[in-house]
């Protein structure tokens, strides 16, 4: 919700907020404040279940006239109820939703406590960890074999996202991951390059490693001036090791805002100041079906922004959804590069082609070729259809483009220079 929420239903959130702080000022009115809080929150997830759910904890648990009765007797606890609700509109404003679920969580259980719902503090602490401790599932491994595509691919041609994945005894994943994938060397990848005709590439730091980017480093270190690379940094990353993944090759920094990696909404402009300097891009892993104000908060960054796998949006949602229309005019003006990777990750198609798709990736290279990349992310992750030939997906970029060569050029060899300074 932190980051689906609209600027009006914040403005609703921070209304709410207001009339519950006057409520508790004056003694009078505080249950149906809290109440009218909290409605004003389950409108902005556009969950109904959540919405209900909501209501009936609120309405018939942990709200309680007797509540009303002491806290309007008591200034530290009228305080310690407000702070905990400020707390909530703080994380959702700043759109981060760990801190967001965190604060609403705390302010529950402490609610629960103050109506005499006991022994649930302990409880609280286990449930926050289980929280960040989801399974990890093994990825199935990449095709081992690929052939020729149909059409040679011009001289330069960069795939702009892979992983590289190393061992996991010698490098280990971080715990709070949403999968587990089997190794993949720099060496397995250049012989798919080599059989698909591609001569650069873009090594994109994956979230399993969170802000340790060794394993990436070490491949720009191996692979030498035809590979670039895109890591996951922190506020804590110095400008020193930010110069020296410069110097490796390194052009941008990735948001991840899907699976866990660390970074959170909130993380975005702070982010993008940080490496303005060095001329690097922000590359943002989001789902545009769910993020407000997608073209003012892309658009007024002080980086370029490349937005993955063409929005990671529902298929299903159709060309005329206001996310993919935001996406659409970030590219047409210029203000967004789009990678037409991925198509696996939100088609509803039981397997290739993914035809679902092809309106999608056409609308992206109609509105402006200039900024449109392609990548094969590989070794394909995470996915919950069967593996994909990488061959069969180039062949699928060449029929979204139209098999008109002077735009396959530009995708693949003329906007990948401009952006990663081949």
């Amino acid at each position: 919700m932190t980051s689906r929420r609209s600027r009006s239903q914040l403005a609703a959130i921070r209304a709410a907020l207001s009339a519950l702080r006057d409520a508790l000022a004056t003694g009078q009115g505080m249950v149906e404040s809290s109440l009218a809080f909290k409605r004003a929150i389950a409108d902005a997830t556009g969950n109904e279940y959540f919405k209900n759910f909501v209501l009936f904890l609120t309405a018939h648990i942990f709200e309680a006239a007797s509540f009303e009765r002491r806290i309007a007797t008591s200034e530290a606890l009228r305080e310690t109820v407000l702070t905990e609700y400020e707390a909530i509109l703080e994380a959702i404003t700043v759109g981060d939703p760990d801190l967001a679920r965190r604060a609403a969580w705390t302010q529950i259980i402490n609610s629960a406590e103050r109506n005499g719902l006991r022994g649930l503090q302990g409880w609280e602490v286990t449930r926050m960890t289980s929280l960040g401790e989801t399974y990890a599932p093994p990825c199935a491994p990449p095709v081992s074999s690929c052939r020729a595509p149909s059409m040679p691919l011009p001289e330069g041609a960069c795939d702009c996202h892979f992983h590289i994945i190393g061992d996991a005894a010698v490098h280990p994943f971080t715990p709070h991951r949403s999968y587990t994938p089997p190794p993949a060397s720099l060496d397995d990848y250049r012989k798919m390059q080599g059989t698909l005709g591609l001569s650069r590439g873009v090594i994109v730091q994956p979230s399993v490693y969170g802000y340790d980017n060794r394993v990436a480093l070490e491949a720009l270190r191996q692979g030498g001036d035809n590979y670039r690379g895109v890591v996951v940094i922190s506020d804590q990353t110095s400008e020193r090791e930010l110069r020296e993944m410069d110097a490796l090759g390194v052009r941008g920094v990735r948001v991840n805002l899907i699976y866990k990696s660390g970074v959170e909404v909130s993380d975005v402009t702070s982010l993008a100041r940080k490496v303005a300097p060095l001329g690097w891009h922000l590359q943002l892993l989001i789902d545009i079906s769910e993020f407000a104000d997608l073209y003012d908060t892309v658009a007024n960054l002080p980086v370029e922004v490349v937005i993955d796998h063409m929005g990671h949006m529902p298929a299903s949602i159709g060309v005329k959804h206001p996310g993919f229309r935001d996406l659409l005019r970030l590219a047409r003006d210029g203000k967004a590069w789009v990678k037409l990777s991925g198509a696996y990750r939100f088609t509803n198609q039981p397997d290739t082609p993914y035809s679902d798709v092809t309106p999608y990736a056409k609308a992206l290279i109609k509105a402006n070729p200039d900024q449109i990349l392609w990548a094969s992310d590989w070794p394909h992750v995470c996915i919950s259809v069967p593996m994909p030939d990488d061959t069969t997906l180039l062949e699928e970029f060449f029929q979204w483009a139209g098999h008109d060569e002077t735009i396959i050029r530009k995708i693949l060899v003329d906007n990948p220079a401009r952006l990663y300074g081949f």
